[in-house]
């Protein structure tokens, strides 16, 4: 093979054609060149073998810029193969594969295997019609003034159309690809759908000008029954690449087999007598290192199904660490997964995934990153190697999903999003397949679920999650019916359930929020009843008692605030008590902590609230703060803990004796804003800081720098746009109120009270004066 090319030869076919396709490849790059006609490469050895061969469907990865990278693997090829039959002929994408190469190599480097179907029967039978035609005086199809034939017409719609791989086999014959021939060994169809010849390969193509109207003079190989067949074919194709004689080949190939029937025939001799010692042996062996082999398996398999199942709901998150990483122990002892079989990958990325989901939760996040690239290499091989397996775009889909939702821990929700449309495309390729399969569906689901939970908390217009959410829950419907006895599917109708409320709390009516968050609650209720220790269960009851605390002391109620908090909380102490390092446990205690604080500071409890305030800050800086404080959550927690200690010694002290303690905790935000503001929860606590300072500047008529505070936060937390959350709309319009802005304080105030929000204030009652 040249050296200049990283190829020996770019297999071109339809994916109709695609069992020949990998049957040809395997049998081209297994083929071994006779020692005679081996020719010497650069470095002196001989070259037995005729090198990569470039299978396009398989080689190339999904991507927007297919185009290109086929152009880049025809010019990395020194020959091209195209296999020829009706599906062939009818596809846009050979079309194209085949003149792009004829462009850059010329006509004399493209080899075409006939599989079925005939070649130049489009011809044939353009002629045949002309024929008829002038029989009868009618126009003929190929009549031209300028003398040209249908191929014009054909050269057009190929060569300047353009159109893609999909459409091009869409439209393609029923070429069988079988080799059982296509009954038509007797003569030239004349039928054009026989056509077995693409455009490209029929004409030349000049330089500079594209398809022409000049026919080629292929030489093929012709895998038809009663023509070469597949034995003289692939040696004809073979011959034809290395530049030498078929006959030389035929006769070459002839000698190799008669020396090695007579090698076998001689060592035959010999190897029955050793066999005859050893088989019983090798059998025992073999049947022993076999069922040890199969027992590890089973066991891998059970621990990561059926004991995942059974220890995750239980919250035996610790167990379930141990189970990882016995498994990632077991999975690096075996070889690399290029040599691996199929369903040793796949357990191999199961257990990547949950090694992976392990770390996650411990909030190791760069130990995190590390397994899910693994596994995602790991589906992408399986992929790669069966790109439309189910069961292989199922384990490829879960690999994209759990990258999507590392690049959620670590704030970059952009990345987030692109990832979880991709995990959605996975899902909806997988219902094509099989729409009746529940599994499927269920993938969907997620996908629905995943994207509407991102944008309902991160996107600037969080209604764009509403059309999600709704698809999710219509789907867990759906797969709930056909599984009716399932805890699992009815938490997730739950869940749906809690993601319309976040959504309402942005942009709906108190009324709304409180009639999704009953139905929601009324599952949780009905399952925790059947079972209290599932864990989906308990997290979700856990985020219902948190939002229900906010909306109370949204609403004023703050007693009931305090009842919701504090319910949070034992919910969270019981989680840990079962696993102490759980980073997501940890966290939701500590912002909780904060949260109950907040609602004793309204009811003066002030120094049960600084005991919380403590106590959420000891366990941030002892368990999380050391190595566990990158995720969104962690990086806004030692902020909400400068800003609710603020709040209560103003509450305590009073503004003129809390002044340095508020410009202290005002200069401590100032790395974090970046950060903040890029979650709802950050940019309320972003509001909170600055009504403080504002407040402080204002008590020092520090006018000038008050306006200069207002400014920022205008900028920062944009009140143009009314669909905020309340959280963040009450110190933005504190701040108006405050600044003598009165008629930015009453808009946001009635937005609020349209959603049936009462008159709620951080400000001391005297500071405010709404009027409806």
């Amino acid at each position: 093979m040249a050296d200049d090319f990283q190829y020996r030869a770019f297999l071109s076919y339809s994916h109709v054609d695609k069992k020949w396709g990998e049957w040809l490849h395997k049998q081209l790059e297994k083929y071994k060149i006779p020692k005679g006609l081996a020719k010497r490469k650069a470095d002196g050895t001989l070259e037995r073998s005729l090198g990569r061969i470039f299978r396009d469907r398989d080689e190339l990865p999904a991507a927007e810029n297919l185009s290109h990278q086929v152009q880049q693997a025809l010019a990395a090829s020194e020959f091209l193969i195209v296999l020829c039959s009706p599906a062939a002929a009818a596809s846009v994408w050979v079309n194209k594969e085949v003149i792009e190469f004829k462009r850059m190599r010329g006509d004399k480097y493209v080899f075409p295997v006939i599989l079925s179907g005939e070649p130049f029967a489009s011809d044939i039978s353009d002629a045949l019609d002309a024929l008829d035609a002038s029989k009868t005086n009618e126009p003929s199809k190929t009549n031209d003034s300028s003398g040209a034939n249908t191929a014009s017409a054909i050269a057009d719609a190929f060569d300047g159309a353009g159109g893609d791989a999909a459409s091009g086999d869409a439209a393609s014959g029923d070429g069988t690809g079988d080799g059982k021939g296509d009954g038509n060994e007797g003569g030239k169809s004349t039928d054009a759908s026989e056509e077995c010849y693409p455009p490209g390969v029929r004409y030349r193509v000049l330089y500079g000008a594209g398809l022409s109207t000049v026919p080629a003079e292929p030489s093929a190989a012709d895998m038809r029954k009663g023509k070469d067949g597949k034995k003289r074919a692939i040696l004809k194709l073979v011959a034809g690449i290395l530049g030498v004689g078929l006959d030389q080949l035929i006769e070459r190939d002839m000698r190799r087999r008669q020396q090695r029937v007579m090698a076998i025939t001689a060592g035959s001799l010999v190897g029955m007598l050793v066999m005859a010692v050893l088989t019983f042996d090798a059998m025992r062996a073999r049947e022993t290192a076999e069922r040890s082999r199969n027992e590890t398996e089973d066991l891998v398999e059970f621990m990561l199904t059926d004991l995942r199942e059974k220890l995750e709901p239980v919250g035996r998150i610790d167990v379930l660490d141990a189970v990882a990483t016995k498994v990632f122990e077991h999975h690096k002892k075996q070889a690399t997964y290029g040599a691996l079989s199929d369903d040793d990958l796949g357990r191999q990325t199961r257990a990547y995934h949950l090694m992976g989901e392990m770390q996650s939760r411990r909030g190791n996040l760069d130990d995190a990153q590390v397994m899910f690239d693994r596994a995602l290499a790991a589906t992408g091989e399986l992929l790669r190697r069966d790109p439309e397996n189910a069961k292989r775009i199922f384990e490829h889909a879960q690999s994209v999903y759990w990258v999507g939702s590392l690049y959620m821990e670590a704030g970059r929700f952009d990345d987030t999003l692109d990832a979880y449309e991709d995990y959605m495309a996975l899902a909806e390729q997988l219902v094509a397949i099989d729409p009746l399969n529940v599994d499927w569906q269920l993938e969907l689901a997620y996908a629905n679920n995943n994207i509407g939970w991102h944008l309902g908390k991160y996107a600037k217009h969080p209604t764009d999650a509403l059309p999600y959410i709704e698809k999710a829950l219509e789907l867990f419907r759906q797969v709930s019916a056909a599984r009716p006895n399932s805890p699992f599917l009815k938490t997730w109708i739950a869940s749906q359930y809690n993601n319309f409320g976040r959504v309402h709390a942005l942009v709906g009516h108190v009324d709304d929020l409180d009639r999704f968050r009953q139905l929601e609650k009324n599952i949780l209720d009905d399952l925790i009843e059947t079972d209290s220790r599932d864990q989906m269960v308990i997290e979700l009851l856990n985020t219902w008692h948190i939002s229900q605390g906010m909306n109370y002391a949204l609403l004023g109620r703050h007693e009931k605030s305090i009842e919701s908090f504090q319910a949070a909380i034992e919910f969270s102490d019981a989680q840990l008590q079962l696993d102490p390092e759980n980073v997501l446990w940890l966290e939701q205690k500590v912002i909780t902590e904060y949260y109950l604080a907040d609602a004793l500071i309204y009811t003066e409890e002030f120094t049960e609230a600084e005991q919380h305030i403590q106590q959420g800050r000891r366990i941030y800086e002892q368990e999380i703060a050391n190595g566990m404080g990158a995720t969104d959550l962690a990086k806004d927690l030692q902020y909400k803990a400068l800003l609710t200690m603020a709040k209560l010694k103003v509450a305590q002290q009073g503004l003129a004796l809390s002044l340095e303690l508020v410009d202290s905790a005002f200069l401590q935000l100032q790395p974090g804003i970046k950060n903040l503001l890029k979650s709802k929860r950050g940019r309320w606590f972003l509001g909170g800081f600055y009504l403080l300072k504002i407040q402080s500047l204002l008590a020092q008529d520090k006018l000038v720098r008050a306006e200069v505070l207002l400014d920022e936060i205008s900028t920062y937390i944009s009140t143009e746009n009314l669909s905020q959350i309340p959280h963040i709309l009450i110190p933005m319009r504190d701040i108006f109120t405050l600044m003598g802005k009165r008629e930015q304080a009453l808009r946001i105030q009635k937005n609020l009270y349209e959603r049936g929000y009462v008159q709620t204030t951080e400000l001391p009652a005297q500071m405010v004066q709404f009027s409806n």
